[in-house]
């Protein structure tokens, strides 16, 4: 039986790293690196749909890995290329380019220079047959999640996916007993208000990044933003970057400073099981096996010089009661043993 299962894209990633090492063709998109994440903590599943020429490899790391992948359906389509990804050095990142997979060759470092061409080079592709196109024509709905997933106070966490859909599994979600948390991914930019009020009203947890909440509340500090709408669900994550997380229940919202993801060490994955472009995804992934745990959001204790818990521990457990929002010893996060602070 499933803790929680995570739905939304599937795709490949390609990646050009802050310091321009290029790596191809790896398993990426927003379900499976949330999945993962949640997969440190818990049992968890994917629910998502694959092209017919998706790498079937890729899918066996990924249930070799723990995760239940009785949610994956091939569409009797093919992709050509992926979904490729420029970082920098500031944290921020360029994506949503799609095309072929051998522009460059995997594992080299490309000079500034050379990252901005071949960035300039995918822009003028405007592939219309890439993995966005796939997932706009093949979104996921409700009856792609095998029946066994669901089950009454089970974790759902809804990675990006077209809106109407997302809103289909939102309301069969909460039909079923599930506590859900919410990542609108690039759709930020076209929710109406008729959207933004159904999703906060079916979600224990709405997950935007910043760049997502400036589209949602033009003008407005992460702080503000995240507790600016009355009646939003019980508590709002958003992802910054280098500057921290911040997050806000009902009561008045603070920026708490998050270490570093680097901070944290765990064993080194094989080369090629592994992209840059994931560390959100799967911070969500691992916060939503809180949910089910606590209705509320609990307080932290910290044992980090009075800051919250880093986003990439974002498992706790309550000291007492359904929720220990209330409780004066709060929670303490856990993590694996063979991670140092």
């Amino acid at each position: 039986m499933l803790d929680l299962f995570t739905s939304g894209g599937i795709i490949l990633d390609s990646v050009v790293a802050a310091d321009g090492t290029v790596q191809v063709g790896s398993l990426g998109g927003n379900a499976a690196y949330s999945a993962a994440g949640a997969r440190l903590w818990a049992k968890a599943g994917c629910v998502g749909v694959l092209p017919r020429n998706y790498p079937l490899a890729l899918v066996r790391m990924l249930r070799g890995a723990g995760v239940d992948t009785s949610g994956l359906h091939h569409a009797g389509v093919d992709v050509a290329g992926s979904e490729w990804f420029f970082h920098r050095a500031d944290g921020s990142r360029v994506d949503q380019l799609h095309g072929p997979m051998d522009l460059v060759p995997p594992g080299i470092r490309l000079l500034p220079t050379e990252a901005q061409a071949l960035q300039a080079h995918l822009h003028a592709l405007a592939s219309p047959d890439g993995f966005g196109a796939f997932r706009a024509a093949h979104p996921v709905e409700p009856h792609h999640v095998p029946a066994q997933f669901w089950r009454p106070g089970v974790g759902v966490h809804l990675a990006p996916n077209r809106m109407d859909a997302q809103h289909r599994l939102l309301r069969h979600a909460r039909r079923q007993g599930a506590v859900v948390s919410l990542d609108p991914g690039r759709h930020a930019d076209t929710m109406t208000d008729a959207d933004l009020a159904a999703v906060l009203a079916g979600c224990e947890a709405f997950l935007p990044s910043e760049k997502e909440l400036r589209a949602l509340v033009p003008g407005e500090a992460p702080e503000r933003a995240v507790a600016s709408w009355p009646g939003a669900a019980p508590s709002w994550w958003a992802s910054s970057g280098r500057p921290g997380a911040s997050w806000a229940t009902r009561a008045p919202p603070r920026r708490w400073p998050c270490r570093p993801v680097q901070r944290a060490r765990p064993t080194p994955p094989a080369p090629g099981t592994h992209s840059a472009a994931g560390s959100w995804p799967g911070c969500c992934g691992q916060g939503t096996r809180c949910w089910p745990r606590a209705a509320a959001p609990c307080r932290p204790r910290s044992r980090w010089r009075g800051s919250a818990p880093p986003a990439c521990w974002a498992q706790v457990r309550p000291r007492r009661g359904a929720g220990c929002a209330g409780s004066r010893r709060g929670c303490l996060p856990r993590r694996p043993a063979r991670w140092k602070h």
